[in-house]
């Protein structure tokens, strides 16, 4: 579970500490199932979508109770197994690096592919006959 301080929890009432108690409780198991994908635990896409289906449902419970307890003035501790502002950082800048290596090389294979072929002018037959019936109605006139 993660660290609370007792003290702050008994500040509110039995059915929010009970909420504080769950929340702390999917916490738990939220981590426990990245932790399980990290160690590649689901060798088998059987066992990576029953997985993410965990975690999804997990997150909507969280969310859930998140914005409960938010709107009763609980803000929960940062988890243990939480990743550290440092930790996250490094995981973006590894994301920008990828990034980075896909669109270097998507933009060479666009420099490299042959350009598209000019584009035809339309040939409307209909705009020359229209004119010259315009041109036959002033003769009219």
């Amino acid at each position: 579970m993660a660290e609370i301080d007792q003290n702050m929890i008994d500040q509110f009432d039995p059915e929010t500490r009970a909420k504080i108690a769950r929340q702390a409780e999917l916490q738990d198991l939220f981590w426990a199932e990245r932790r399980a994908y990290r160690a590649g635990e689901y060798a088998t896409e059987e066992l990576y979508m029953a997985g993410m289906e965990r975690t999804t449902t997990i997150c909507r419970e969280l969310i859930l109770l998140s914005t409960e307890l938010g709107r009763a003035g609980f803000i929960p501790p940062r988890h243990r197994d939480a990743p550290t502002a440092a930790e996250r950082e490094a995981a973006l800048e590894s994301l920008r690096n990828l990034v980075a290596v896909y669109r270097e090389r998507r933009n060479q294979r666009l420099a490299n592919a042959a350009p598209p072929p000019p584009p035809e002018e339309p040939q409307n037959e209909d705009t020359e006959s229209e004119g010259e019936e315009e041109n036959g109605d002033d003769q009219d006139d």
